[in-house]
C-alpha cells in the first residue's frame, strides 16, 4: 500500500480564503491523505467552515487551540500526524491537483529525504512564478541543497514534502519565539540529518500575497531584531552543515542586504500610504543597526534601485535614503497606474 501523507494546514481568521484551500488538498489525485488542521484561536468564520467539510470527509482532523501564532499551530500538527509524509500548506494558499502525487513519487522513486517543487505567487502586480530548484545534476549534495535554501526564496516550509521519521526521531520543531522566516530554520535544521534531495521543475504550489491579514503584508520595524535572530541562526546551522566559511559569509552579506533594503521600501511604501510618520526615524534604526553596520560595507549593487541608494546606506545617509526610496515607490506607482489606464 501506498503511504499516508499529513498535510498540514494552521488556520487564523481565513474565513475569506480556507474553503479554496481545502477544495485543491482535498481534491488530490493521491488520496491517501490526513489533513490536520489547526484552528489558532480564530475569531471570525474559519472554524464554522472547516467543520462543513470535516462532515463531508473523514480525512479532516481539526484542532483546536488559543492563538500561539503559526509556529505553535503548525508544531501541533506535527505532533498530531501519522502520515509516513508531510507537507505543510498555508490556510489562504492552495496547491495543484498533483501537488502531493508528484512531490510523493520523485520522492518514492530515488529515496529521497525531501523533495521540493516551485510556485506562483500572487500579488497586486499579478503573477510571478519561482523554482530556485533548477538542479542540473542526477545527485544534489547537502551543502548545494542548504545554499539553495539560503540564498534564494526557497527557504520556505511549503512547496516541499518531508519524511515524518527524520522529524520525529531528530525532535524537530518550529520556534515559536521567532515569527517571520521560522521556516528557513526548520528546512536547515531537517536538512542536517538527510542524505538525499531533489527538486520537481513543476510550479504546483499557488502563494497567495493578496491576504490583508498575512504577516508579511503587516511587516514593521520590530522584525529587524527578528529576521537578525534568524540570520544568525541560519549561519550556525550552516556551520553545523558544513558549509564552507567564505560561502558562509557570502551568504549572510546577500541575506542582511536584502533584509535592509527590503525594510527600506516598505518604509517608503508606508510613508506614502499615510500609515506611518517614522519612516526617516525608521530607516535610522534599519541602517545604523549595529549588526547590519558590520556588513553593509560588503553590500554589491544588484539593480539599479541599489545603484541609486546604495552609497548612501553605506555612508549612513538617512535622509537622501528616504528622498531616493520614496521617489523610487511613487515612480512605481505611477507606472502601475499607467499601465491599467492602458
Amino acid at each position: 500500500m501506498l503511504p499516508k501523507v499529513s498535510v498540514i494546514i494552521p488556520v487564523y481568521n481565513c474565513e475569506k480564503y480556507i474553503a479554496n484551500c481545502l477544495e485543491s488538498v482535498l481534491n488530490q489525485s493521491y488520496t491517501n491523505i490526513e489533513v490536520v488542521i489547526i484552528n489558532d484561536g480564530s475569531k471570525d468564520r474559519s472554524q464554522e467552515i472547516i467543520k462543513t467539510y470535516e462532515l463531508i470527509d473523514k480525512r479532516i482532523k481539526l484542532l483546536n487551540q488559543e492563538n500561539k501564532g503559526p509556529s505553535e499551530a503548525r508544531n501541533n500538527g506535527l505532533t498530531n500526524a501519522t502520515g509516513e509524509y508531510l507537507v505543510f500548506v498555508d490556510s489562504d494558499d492552495t496547491i495543484h491537483e498533483i501537488y502531493i502525487e508528484k512531490l510523493l513519487y520523485k520522492s518514492l522513486e530515488g529515496g529521497y529525504d525531501i523533495v521540493c517543487c516551485g510556485y506562483n505567487e500572487e500579488s497586486k502586480n499579478g503573477m510571478i512564478s519561482y523554482n530556485d530548484f533548477w538542479f542540473n545534476k542526477e545527485k544534489v549534495l547537502r551543502n548545494d541543497f542548504a545554499k539553495y535554501i539560503c540564498s534564494g526564496v526557497g527557504g520556505t516550509i511549503w512547496g516541499k514534502i518531508f519524511k515524518r521519521n527524520i522529524i520525529v526521531e531528530n525532535n524537530i520543531r518550529m520556534d515559536s519565539k521567532i515569527f517571520m522566516c521560522e521556516d528557513l530554520l526548520f528546512v536547515l535544521n531537517y536538512c542536517l540529518y538527510c542524505n538525499t534531495f531533489a527538486a520537481i521543475p513543476d510550479f504546483l504550489y499557488h502563494y497567495n500575497r493578496l491576504n490583508n491579514y498575512s504577516i508579511t503584508s503587516n511587516i514593521n520595524i520590530s522584525y529587524l531584531k527578528n529576521n537578525i535572530t534568524v540570520i544568525q541562526n541560519m549561519e550556525s546551522l550552516l556551520i553545523d552543515i558544513g558549509i564552507y566559511e567564505a560561502v558562509i559569509e557570502e551568504i549572510v552579506i546577500s541575506r542582511v542586504q536584502s533584509l535592509v533594503m527590503g525594510f527600506i521600501f516598505i518604509e517608503a511604501q508606508k510613508f506614502l500610504n499615510n500609515k506611518s510618520h517614522y519612516c526617516i526615524k525608521n530607516i535610522e534604526s534599519i541602517i545604523g543597526n549595529e549588526y547590519v553596520s558590520s556588513y553593509k560595507k560588503s553590500f554589491e549593487v544588484k539593480d539599479g534601485k541599489d545603484k541609486l541608494i546604495m552609497p548612501f546606506v553605506k555612508n549612513n545617509k538617512y535622509f537622501m535614503v528616504f528622498l531616493i526610496s520614496i521617489t523610487i515607490e511613487t515612480a512605481k506607482k505611477f507606472k502601475n497606474i499607467k499601465a491599467k489606464v492602458n
